[in-house]
């Protein structure tokens, strides 16, 4: 099992899952902050070895969120429930991913990644509204918890949904930022492993378009400008789309102290 930083990058050691991380200890609404061990993120753990599963049991994880899309699921597989039973729930929150789309193949200047991004997340607001408020609404059961949520390298999918959830629960922009920009962490980890072990897949990982790998602040920001505007808050994405306040206020109870 690698070794972790865990107080400057909030990551915790597994065999082969990259970039997960706790997402307790954000100072919150009301002086209150984040509950540790309660919910993380991650990216896909269809691949976790033995070792990872004992961490992941020694965690506690009851519940695992797939938010990937149906193709990824059948090519890639899923959270091996043979090996530690949980509560599996997938919620796709995109139709295809970015290779699938024609439009998005092409590189993408340097000055331009953030914008690129932006836009990406965007549309997630506007396509996943299912899985977004099915999300939360799992949230708000306190048997479900630590639940771990996922998509496949943990960076733009999971980063909207944790972004989302922070934002309810309070947690100021600056901190959700910071949260989002601790993937490029697990961005530079998943290659080091892949050109280390997988020289194929190596090969397709870096033949990507960079922007795809890229988690600069201002995507992040951005996209917390747009929700502002477009909905007030997550709160208003969320109520705007029939989530009960009653549900919103059970998943701050859950996940604050």
């Amino acid at each position: 099992m690698s070794t972790i930083d865990r107080a400057s990058t909030r990551m915790e050691a597994f065999d082969l899952l990259f970039n997960f991380r706790d997402l307790g200890g954000y100072p919150a609404a009301d002086g209150r902050r984040v509950r540790w061990g309660r919910l993380y993120r991650s990216d896909s753990p269809h691949q976790a070895t033995d070792a990872d599963l004992t961490t992941l049991a020694g965690l506690g994880v009851r519940t695992v969120v797939d938010l990937r899309t149906h193709v990824e699921l059948a090519e890639r597989g899923r959270f091996p429930v043979d090996r530690h039973p949980v509560r599996h729930h997938h919620l796709p929150l995109i139709s295809r991913t970015w290779e699938d789309d024609v439009r998005l193949t092409t590189s993408v200047a340097p000055e331009l990644t953030a914008g690129f991004l932006t836009a990406r997340y965007v549309e997630m607001l506007a396509d996943g509204g299912p899985a977004l408020t099915s999300f939360v609404t799992l949230l708000a059961d306190p048997a479900a918890f630590p639940t771990l949520f996922h998509c496949a390298v943990g960076k733009d999918r999971t980063g909207v949904i944790a972004a989302m959830v922070l934002d309810l629960l309070g947690v100021a922009d600056e901190q959700i930022v910071h949260d989002y920009t601790l993937s490029a962490l697990g961005m530079a980890r998943i290659e080091a492993w892949l050109v280390a072990n997988d020289p194929h897949e190596a090969d397709a990982w870096l033949r990507q378009p960079r922007a795809w790998l890229a988690s600069p602040p201002a995507a992040m920001a951005s996209f917390l400008d747009h929700l502002r505007g477009e909905y007030g808050s997550t709160e208003g994405y969320l109520q705007a789309r029939g989530v009960p306040a009653e549900t919103l206020q059970a998943v701050r109870t859950n996940l604050l102290h």
